[in-house]
């Protein structure tokens, strides 16, 4: 008994394997950088807002003369 996507996809033509192949891939892409790439920019972003926060702090509390 075969499913209703494996049906669909044998009476598909090549151009529509094609998109949903295209689509399938554009859709774990989007997942990959959303897994892998977000969490790491988040973290790059993180360490330069606290160096930036601690060279400002130091460059502040030292006195002027």
């Amino acid at each position: 008994m075969r499913s209703l996507l494996q049906r669909r996809l044998s009476e598909a033509n090549n151009f529509q394997k094609a998109l949903i192949t295209s689509l399938l891939a554009w859709v774990a892409l989007g997942v990959w950088s959303y897994l892998i790439v977000v969490p790491i920019l988040s973290a790059v972003a993180f360490l330069w807002l606290g160096v930036t926060g601690w060279l400002v702090w130091r460059i502040w509390r030292k006195p002027v003369g």
